[in-house]
């Protein structure tokens, strides 16, 4: 995939265009997979959520965030399912703007162009929490923040 800054305008919408058509066929599929009452493995479970993610709709995170949760629960020792149940969590939160509890989720400033870490509940959840489900705690996010928008300061 060419990187996005070095592309102009219009590839760029192209792009895009062109991945948001491929993600709605991926969603479309496993929607009709889970209609079919075919998702009964841990891995079925697993890519489905991943598939749902980035849904157009907060109902397709939403339905993300349960099948992560149960996959997580069918394999607990499985640290991505883990980490995508709590980064569904904040991004179903931040969709309905709401704050999210993790701290998973950066948002565009529309302004200035920088990834900022979307507001984050203190105390809805101990770092040891944020921890046993794979995510760094708040102020390592504080810190790829900082990073992210380090080389944009210039």
């Amino acid at each position: 995939m060419p990187l996005l800054d070095k592309m102009d305008d219009a590839a760029r919408r192209e792009h895009f265009a062109g991945m948001t058509q491929r993600d709605r066929e991926r969603r479309d599929a496993v929607l009709r997979i889970l209609r079919a009452g075919d998702v009964k493995t841990v891995a079925d479970h697993g890519r489905t959520a991943l598939v749902l993610q980035h849904g157009a709709v907060v109902e397709d995170q939403m339905l993300a965030f349960a099948l992560a949760t149960m996959a997580a629960q069918l394999d607990p020792k499985k640290e991505i399912y883990r980490w995508l149940s709590a980064a569904e969590l904040d991004r179903v939160l931040v969709c309905k703007q709401r704050t999210q509890w993790y701290g998973t989720q950066f948002v565009p400033d529309p302004a200035t162009g920088r990834h900022m870490l979307a507001p984050v509940v203190e105390g809805a959840v101990t770092d040891d929490e944020r921890a046993a489900r794979g995510v760094p705690p708040v102020a390592e996010s504080r810190e790829m923040e900082r990073k992210m928008n380090a080389s944009k300061l210039h």
